[in-house]
């Protein structure tokens, strides 16, 4: 097992089953959604010890707080690298930045956020302001537009080794940072946790009809061809153990957005795990999609042909 995915582990163990005695009292802190907090106050009687069950949480308040703060650092020996696409996003990048580190800060604050800039608007300026403030973030700049594919491979290269895992997100606004939370938390189960748009997340909703039948096509093809578990192939939003990525990335050929299945395809051909979790898909709210549906079409049937046909 990885290093960095036993320390999570761990960590998680700690939370579900966290227990600490502090004077007379034994506090069990079952931290699973909506479960209270119980505390037992054991007292010796002349007929052995008696239980005593209370709500309140005030004597045991410090003795949680201690072992958060352990979990806390446990966490902190695990570190993420963001890898982020940039072509001419002027409109969102200092929203979507914002965001994203606010989220990462919270989680986790061994961190670096890999930027792969493309273009020639003030996207570059935007970002270079940030890393001068932030020593986490890293700029790769390109001024002639490179294409998703091989900006991701690029980009994907300059992760650090040391890294635990690898996160992947548009910098539309598509997805929330916020729920980054929610596929580390799935790291448990699987190599690949993949951000799943669903129907009752906000895919149906925010995309156009002729998009939606595109991408449930796209999605339908390669899960046959390729035997896929996951029922989103094509979603960007995903975390991948540092050893996945060192495993495939080189092996990289696609140039445009379907990048994102053939580093799917090409973890599960290698044995590595995929589970999904549901996250929340809205639509850009400024700026212009980058999507090419000819480009895009065109690389998808190339793909089947290299990896599967």
């Amino acid at each position: 097992m990885e290093p960095g995915r036993s320390r999570y582990r761990l960590a998680q163990r700690l939370e579900s089953t966290l227990k600490v005695r502090q004077g007379g009292n034994r506090v069990c802190d079952c931290r699973a959604p909506g479960t209270q907090l119980c505390i037992t106050s054991t007292k010796e009687t002349s007929n052995g010890p008696a239980s005593i069950k209370s709500d309140s949480v005030t004597n045991a308040q410090s003795g949680i707080y201690s072992l958060r703060q352990r979990i806390g650092d446990l966490m902190r020996f695990t570190k993420i690298s963001t890898v982020i696409m940039l072509y001419n996003e002027e409109e969102v990048v200092d929203e979507f930045s914002a965001r994203l580190i606010e989220s990462l800060e919270a989680l986790n604050p061994d961190y670096e956020v890999i930027f792969v800039v493309e273009g020639t608007d003030s996207t570059l300026q935007k970002v270079s302001e940030l890393a001068k403030s932030n020593p986490r973030v890293r700029i790769e700049y390109h001024e002639k537009r490179l294409g998703l594919g091989r900006a991701t491979k690029k980009g994907l290269s300059l992760v650090d080794p040391k890294s635990d895992y690898v996160l992947t997100m548009d910098s539309d606004l598509n997805h929330d940072p916020k729920e980054i939370e929610r596929l580390l938390a799935a790291t448990k189960e699987a190599d690949v946790v993949v951000g799943c748009r669903s129907k009752t997340r906000g895919l149906v909703q925010e995309l156009p009809w002729f998009k939606r039948m595109v991408s449930a096509s796209t999605n339908w093809v390669l899960r046959n061809t390729f035997r896929m578990q996951s029922s989103d192939v094509t979603s960007g939003f995903r975390i991948y153990s540092t050893k996945a990525i060192e495993s495939v990335r080189d092996d990289l050929v696609a140039k445009n957005f379907e990048v994102t299945a053939e580093l799917l395809i090409r973890a599960k051909k290698k044995g590595f795990s995929i589970t999904e979790v549901p996250i929340t898909f809205t639509r850009r709210p400024r700026g212009t999609s980058k999507l090419s549906f000819v480009r895009s079409g065109i690389g998808y049937v190339i793909l089947l042909f290299r990896l599967g046909i």
